[in-house]
């Protein structure tokens, strides 16, 4: 009996020396998961703080007292860091870590300046900053003054600004006909600029300037590419408007600060055997921050719009086109726009028009062909930024300088530039829940 009594003793400080060792391997995971809890909790406080500071300022925007900018940080503080405490007192804020700061601006002489009195129905830009231990979240919109905050540039279903790396981000290949060496693809200084992202690249000439140096299979960014289809249903945004009626020389001019519904079943052509809605001028140099929403269901093969003007130096205007229809741009786009499709759109017929003097946003659930140029000139700063949920293609007879991406392959035989001027720019943000 005192053999067996001496027997269990060893095998229960055996079994206490192993769970000991268990114990001892689980500490780091533990301690692993207790920090990955802590900055989700951090983060997810960062952002509630940053939502904040932005319905704060909608609420001071509206309530129209005169000390309503009294609490507000600079843009300048903003962008320097140097921020303010505003909702919390400074005892809370130093306890728990957690606070926002926020400015309200507008655009001005194409310079963002802050706001000293709110005007009718301008467009505000609100950045909010919010802070958690360290942490910070920002959140950046566009707003209509005395709207409520569901309407302006597509804020009634939210959006956000989009980050990417390099001149091409693709799922699939990479195709490049043309010699790029003339632009800043080649360039020593901005290498990493012109970097282009696939699952592949195949160089179609022999001596071109594309070399792996370039290129980049493995650090590709994280693409979201699909516009998520709410965008595109109509009852998801205020009731709009019809379109104004089209006056000679077959120009619809918008009016400021209205969002308009347009239906296209009121352009039908019988004389026209291809059954295509043909538009020669879209005047929206009124529409900053605006949407225009058309309905293009009920035709077989497409649409043809020959111009479209924008705004030249504020918010951009956004066309979302809600069917399932090919777009054509026939002719010239000038000033700041946005258009989302949800089939398939293509830019030019292979003529000298061009998109310049602004910035230029396309994005499209379908394929994209850009036939035409978007490009900068000395005296017609521009950019454009390209988003396809499927392939994009560029011809020979277009230059493009911005930045572009696709779930698909992109192949060009035109010249490309980096440029990330739109997506930096205010106003040029994209829906929230793409994919």
């Amino acid at each position: 009996m005192q053999k067996q009594r001496g027997s269990v003793t060893v095998i229960a400080v055996v079994m206490m020396l192993f769970l000991m060792i268990i114990a001892i391997a689980w500490l780091p995971m533990m301690t692993m998961e207790k920090t990955a809890a802590s900055s989700d909790y951090r983060e997810q406080q960062a952002w509630y703080a940053a939502e904040a500071g932005y319905k704060r300022a909608i609420a001071a925007l509206n309530d129209g007292s005169s000390e309503w900018n009294n609490w507000l940080s600079k843009i300048t503080e903003i962008k320097s860091g140097d921020f303010y405490l505003n909702s919390l007192d400074n005892q809370k804020a130093d306890k728990q870590g957690v606070w926002y700061a926020t400015a309200i601006t507008e655009i001005k002489d194409n310079n963002e300046v802050d706001v000293t009195i709110p005007g009718d129905k301008a467009n505000y830009i609100i950045t909010s900053v919010g802070s958690c231990q360290g942490i910070r979240k920002v959140m950046r919109k566009t707003y209509i003054f005395g709207d409520d905050g569901g309407s302006g540039g597509g804020d009634s279903v939210g959006e956000e600004v989009l980050e990417l790396p390099g001149l091409v981000q693709a799922g699939g290949t990479v195709t490049v006909v043309q010699d790029q060496k003339d632009f800043n693809i080649d360039d020593i200084d901005t290498r990493f600029l012109g970097k282009l992202y696939g699952s592949g690249f195949y160089n179609v000439k022999n001596n071109n300037s594309f070399t792996n140096e370039w290129t980049d299979s493995v650090n590709r960014p994280t693409l979201k590419t699909r516009l998520p289809e709410r965008i595109f249903d109509i009852s998801k945004y205020p009731k709009m408007p019809p379109m104004p009626d089209m006056t000679w020389p077959y120009t619809i001019k918008t009016a400021k600060n209205t969002d308009y519904y347009w239906d296209l079943s009121n352009l039908v052509d019988e004389s026209d055997p291809y059954n295509i809605k043909r538009v020669k001028v879209v005047d929206a140099g009124n529409s900053a921050g605006r949407i225009i929403f058309i309905d293009n269901q009920n035709y077989n093969n497409g649409i043809q719009l020959n111009q479209i003007n924008g705004p030249e130096s504020d918010l951009p205007v956004t066309f979302i086109f809600s069917a399932l229809k090919p777009v054509v741009l026939t002719g010239t786009i000038t000033g700041n726009v946005r258009m989302f499709f949800a089939g398939d759109f293509q830019f030019g017929m292979g003529t000298e028009t061009v998109a310049y003097n602004g910035l230029t946003m396309f994005m499209s659930n379908g394929d994209m062909k850009i036939c035409s140029s978007i490009w900068s000139y000395k005296n017609n700063p521009g950019g454009g930024f390209l988003s396809s949920d499927k392939d994009i293609t560029i011809v020979e007879s277009a230059s493009f300088q911005g930045q572009i991406q696709c779930r698909g392959n992109f192949k060009t035989s035109g010249l490309i530039q980096f440029n990330d001027s739109v997506l930096k720019a205010p106003g040029f943000t994209v829906p929230k829940g793409m994919k």
